[in-house]
């Protein structure tokens, strides 16, 4: 670490300083957790639990009449399995019922999510939840090699409120926006990095290929000081991941996280998905039955926000799809794993027998064909699938007999598909490209998009 960075590393750790250590405490306490025994972590996130539980049932009409009066360590799983499970909607419907009467309003941290599922909401935190967040920062940077105050660039478009500009600066983050992303806008970005001399790159993962691909392409351009790339935001598929790890010769790390419960899981060296047990209370429930079968290991994913006393997230559903994992992780570390994030159900269409096929199903179609520089897939009927791909010149019609035979292989001979070409494929509001577009309700009936 060089001197200007090791001078923002003592500044962050003064200004923290004067407000009382927060972020470091946390950050200790982080570390003790993720170093207990599965027993002890268990006992230390059931007092967690009894202790949100009740200052739930004490502040928050919601809760008031649902949480019984007594709750302990013991009790409070049960207590927490009989309350209802929530989501964006009902907290949107129901907002005042569900923020703390312990805080005032002006008291508390007001969020936004950024709405890429179309359903945008504000939240509130108290200030150590806030804090907290900041603390998980860190904590899962050192694991892809980040310290304080070094470089590293933020790809985001800003339709959320920054970290404030002290804080920017003593931890030295660049946040750039990807607008437009054409060759023009892709080099600027680069020219940018480069001048950073950033350590660490966070991005939604289409970006960061794109910007990889195009490093490729100049044939070995300069190496970057880059020891680390976190991917954010999508579902990361194998072949972006090796293509960014290729680009900017550094590993990548998968980061999992939602803007309203900080943290869900993070990537160790190893490459393996820790679940944040310091921070979250976690459930992985079967599939609702009332949609169309899937894969047994199939999980939904219902987390408790252990930390934010200003507006309880108790049993918060995600509607995220996850695979859980087994066994022990060759890091060292006991917090239990994730296989796979499969994303939203939203993204996911259904094939002509019936089965669910998400955007990291699409992977052995996609994943080896440099010609592709992106790819999205839509579903317009039942049956009828529509495969857009945005060239590289090197595209030809043997690409083009690769990818339709893999589809149908994947899809089944009564899938009707339809291959065509574009310039560009437009990212969501929030900046996100979607694998995955369907037109077709669960249902199978046609629906406007």
């Amino acid at each position: 670490m060089r001197g200007l960075e090791r001078a923002r590393a003592l500044g962050f750790s003064v200004v923290d300083g004067l407000r009382g250590s927060p972020v470091r405490r946390q950050i200790a306490e982080l570390d003790a957790v993720d170093r207990m025994a599965p027993a002890e972590r268990l006992r230390w996130q059931r007092e967690r639990l009894a202790e949100i539980l009740a200052h739930a049932r004490d502040t928050t009409p919601f809760y008031h009449d649902r949480i019984p009066p007594r709750v302990d360590a013991q009790t409070a799983p049960e207590v927490l399995g009989s309350l209802p499970i929530i989501d964006k909607r009902l907290i949107k419907d129901r907002f005042d019922e569900f923020v703390s009467a312990a805080f005032r309003r002006v008291a508390l941290v007001e969020g936004h999510t950024n709405g890429s599922t179309g359903a945008p909401f504000a939240f509130y935190m108290n200030r150590r939840r806030r804090d907290r967040v900041r603390a998980e920062t860190l904590f899962f940077g050192r694991w892809t090699g980040y310290r304080v105050g070094e470089p590293h660039v933020f790809l985001r478009l800003l339709f959320w409120h920054p970290k404030p500009v002290v804080a920017r600066l003593l931890e030295n983050q660049l946040i750039l926006e990807p607008r437009g992303l054409g060759s023009v806008e892709i080099d600027r970005l680069l020219r940018r990095i480069r001048r950073s001399k950033a350590v660490t790159l966070i991005g939604y993962p289409s970006v960061l290929a794109l910007l990889a691909r195009r490093r490729l392409e100049a044939g070995g351009p300069e190496s970057l000081p880059m020891r680390s790339a976190i991917s954010i935001g999508e579902i990361l598929l194998p072949g972006a991941r090796e293509t960014i790890e290729r680009g900017f010769g550094c590993p990548v790390f998968e980061r999992y996280s939602a803007t309203e419960v900080g943290y869900i899981a993070h990537d160790c060296e190893h490459h393996r998905l820790h679940m944040n047990v310091g921070s979250l209370w976690f459930e992985l429930l079967p599939p609702d039955s009332g949609t169309v079968e899937a894969q047994s290991s199939e999980r939904r994913i219902v987390v408790t926000d252990l930390f934010n006393y200003g507006m309880p997230f108790l049993r918060y559903e995600l509607a995220d799809r996850v695979r859980p994992d087994e066994g022990a992780c060759s890091c060292g570390r006991t917090s239990p794993l994730l296989r796979s994030v499969l994303g939203r159900v939203s993204d996911r269409i259904t094939l002509p027998d019936r089965r669910d096929i998400e955007a990291t199903g699409l992977g052995g179609i996609f994943y080896d064909l440099s010609a592709i520089r992106q790819f999205q897939l839509v579903q317009t009927a039942p049956d009828r699938y529509a495969i857009v791909v945005v060239p590289e010149p090197t595209f030809d019609d043997e690409t083009r007999r690769t990818i339709l035979r893999r589809a149908h292989a994947l899809f089944g001979d009564r899938a009707t598909l339809e291959l065509s070409l574009v310039e560009r494929i437009a990212p969501l509001p929030a900046g996100k490209h979607a694998y995955i577009l369907s037109t077709v309700d669960r249902r199978g009936e046609s629906s406007p998009l």
